[in-house]
């Protein structure tokens, strides 16, 4: 899941300070080794359902959005994915981790779930991708992170094992080189918009782990 051009290495180069604070967050570390407070891990995970369900709507827009076929299926796929996704946390993880659902967003998983929302309904194609983009890219890195640093028998294995999966580097793979493909023919006022709206997304993904340690 590394940069494939040029820009892609300026759009990674913009989030390093927030992906350093990330993987030192008491969320990230403690799910690593296992001594993340339970509460903090429902608190999580409850609100990731609702969560991913508004970013498969986000993903729909962008569906329809696209402009041409092959971009259109891989909106659509992802957005199908999500629901899978989200059937699985309710009918499996929820019930493992004994967690009860949500009724209605937090205020850091609110403002994300709005802000992937508005701009994939009305940013401009190019800088819409960039905002939806570091729920994979940001995501799936500190996923890794955790995979190579966990704890053996570490109580959130079943949840942990979950970024493992060929399919999710692929989809993120293919996400970065939509992006660079994307950005690398715009001007530098659009290229900085684009960069302003991942390092905005990026900055939410922050904020839904640290809000889970800061009940």
């Amino acid at each position: 899941m590394k940069p494939v051009g040029e820009f892609t290495q300026r759009l990674w180069d913009s989030v390093s300070d927030i992906y350093e604070e990330l993987l030192s967050s008491e969320f990230v570390l403690g799910l690593a080794n296992g001594r993340l407070a339970e509460e903090s891990f429902k608190h999580y995970l409850s609100q990731d359902v609702i969560y991913i369900k508004r970013d498969s709507q986000a993903l729909a827009n962008m569906s329809e959005r696209a402009i041409c076929e092959k971009e259109s299926l891989f909106f659509k796929r992802m957005s199908s994915d999500c629901i899978e996704i989200e059937d699985i946390l309710h009918n499996e993880f929820m019930d493992y981790f004994n967690v009860k659902a949500a009724k209605e967003q937090s205020l850091a998983f609110a403002n994300y779930s709005s802000f992937i929302e508005e701009m994939a309904d009305k940013a401009e194609y190019p800088i819409a991708v960039a905002a939806l983009l570091p729920c994979f890219w940001l995501y799936g890195k500190v996923g890794h992170h955790i995979l190579a640093t966990q704890s053996p028998t570490n109580k959130y294995q079943k949840f942990i094992d979950t970024y493992s999966g060929d399919e999710y580097i692929e989809y993120t793979r293919e996400f970065i080189s939509i992006m660079e493909n994307h950005a690398s023919s715009e001007n530098e006022h659009t290229q900085k918009e684009i960069i302003d709206a991942f390092v905005e997304s990026s900055r939410h993904e922050l904020n839904v782990f640290l809000e889970a340690t800061n009940l």
